[in-house]
């Protein structure tokens, strides 16, 4: 499978060459609440649901058990902190 560095995280992040909306937010569509080391938060689309929020971790993977112990930490404290 192809990876590509993607220019809005940090250089050591690769992603998978798929249309992923989370790798490819647009941010003068989506309201960014706050960005982390390893983790975005963005308001999830208020058309479908009003106030929800996305927590997003930068690195593409299956499962939150592959993420790194830093990112796992980063992603549930952003997690108690919204």
């Amino acid at each position: 499978t192809s990876t590509k560095s993607n220019p809005g995280f940090p250089s050591k992040y690769t992603f998978m060459l798929l249309d992923c909306p989370f790798c490819n937010i647009n941010p003068q569509k989506t309201t960014i609440l706050k960005e982390k080391n390893y983790v975005r938060v963005i308001f999830n689309n208020p058309r479908l649901m009003p106030g929800h929020l996305l927590i997003i971790p930068k690195r593409q993977v299956k499962k939150i058990s592959e993420l790194d112990k830093k990112e796992q930490e980063e992603l549930f404290a952003t997690v108690i902190e919204f």
